[in-house]
């Protein structure tokens, strides 16, 4: 039985402190065993750590595509921004990857889900995220998601949304192992989820400021590079 996380950042995100080797380090502290890596519009930090974690690392991007953010899982290269979101679920698709909808709800966020877009394309998304434990305030306007998700046709998941160490273990999937993309897909469909939300003293402390500050003491440290390890 794995215990996965599948959305979280690293350091090869501009707005996250996780060193690779925090990451290891607190997935074996909390039990996580599967771990989906999804850096803003960058992949190389998720490809790094698969090649160095004692657990299953499935390569991910959160990629801001101008009109709300997408996640893909399972890529093989990166995917570049600003490209519309059609284009960019297009481009998961033809790496063989799943297309996750990441906090569709959130209004506390720099690139806003367009609402309009993504409901044209909705036969297209694989996943949708219902819970993220970062998100402070959603939409009222929710109906569109209830009745997409009534209809079925996609799969629910949560995610931490890590961007700190202490953030990782928020949300644990219990899910069976998987092969394959679509061997993932029916193994989230009957998971079971353990969630809880990040305080808001965590989030007012974990702010921007703070984590810039930790990144740059983290990359001085002897024999680790920024970036690195």
């Amino acid at each position: 039985m794995l215990k996965a996380d599948l959305h979280c950042h690293t350091v090869y995100s501009p707005d996250s402190c996780n060193r690779l080797d925090w990451v290891i380090r607190r997935c074996v502290a909390t039990g996580i065993n599967c771990l989906a890596v999804t850096d803003h519009d960058e992949i190389e930090g998720a490809l790094k750590l698969k090649k160095i974690a004692p657990f299953p690392v499935i390569p991910g991007e959160e990629i801001d595509t101008g009109q709300g953010e997408i996640i893909g899982l399972f890529l093989k290269q990166r995917i570049r921004p600003m490209q519309g979101m059609e284009d960019t679920i297009g481009e998961i698709g033809s790496q063989g990857g799943l297309a996750y909808l990441p906090h569709p709800l959130s209004i506390c966020r720099n690139q806003p889900l367009d609402v309009g877009v993504i409901q044209g394309l909705l036969s297209k998304v694989d996943i949708v995220e219902l819970f993220n434990s970062r998100t402070r305030r959603e939409s009222a306007d929710h109906a569109w998601l209830a009745e997409w998700i009534r209809r079925g046709g996609v799969v629910i998941s949560a995610g931490s949304d890590a961007h700190a160490p202490h953030e990782l273990g928020n949300v644990l999937i219990e899910m069976d192992d998987f092969s394959s993309p679509q061997e993932f897909l029916r193994s989230l469909a009957n998971a079971r989820f353990s969630m809880k939300k990040t305080s808001t003293f965590l989030r007012a402390v974990m702010n921007h400021r703070v984590r810039s500050i930790i990144r740059l003491c983290a990359s001085s440290s002897p024999g680790r590079p920024a970036g690195h390890l």
